[in-house]
């Protein structure tokens, strides 16, 4: 969402754009089918807040959902304020309506079986910019690039060549 919000306020600073599981709205809505529920958001800062250990554990399996395995042991160096703040953050955002102003290329990768973020919101991002392309990885989560690394790698050296 970051590169997303640096492509469209300076866009003359970037030639092409890879964007890889991620999504312009984190968050579900009624007409955004494709995000997490704001209460599992709100659930998960709770959770955060009160076992930080834990919390994070649980987000890493379902992030790299077997892909590979949880460093040993899980250390947690994130300050809670920090990511309580990337959390409040992520419900907010919702980028939807400029990404028409990206007309940068850009490549967009998707795992097919994401969990984080649902396939349909790399779909939407792909649409929604002009010289976007989207490029689905069978059978990945949310880091396709653990699993398909040699594919990931292909698909995005024919990008940049």
């Amino acid at each position: 969402m970051i590169a997303q919000e640096l492509a469209i306020r300076f866009p003359q600073r970037i030639k092409r754009l890879i964007l890889v599981a991620t999504t312009p709205c984190f968050v579900s809505t009624p007409d955004w089918p494709h995000g997490l529920s704001d209460s599992a958001v709100r659930a998960l800062a709770r959770d955060f807040k009160r076992a930080p250990a834990p919390t994070l554990a649980i987000f890493w399996a379902l992030q790299f959902h077997g892909e590979c395995p949880p460093p040993a042991p899980l250390r947690v160096d994130v300050e809670t304020a920090t990511a309580l703040g990337g959390l409040e953050l992520l419900r907010r955002i919702d980028l939807r309506r400029q990404l028409a102003a990206i007309t940068l290329p850009t490549l967009v990768l998707h795992g097919s079986a994401d969990v984080i973020i649902p396939i349909g919101a790399g779909r939407f991002l792909s649409e929604a910019m002009p010289h976007a392309h989207f490029h689905e990885f069978s059978g990945c989560g949310h880091a396709p690039f653990y699993r398909a690394a040699a594919p990931v790698s292909a698909v995005i050296c024919d990008f940049l060549s």
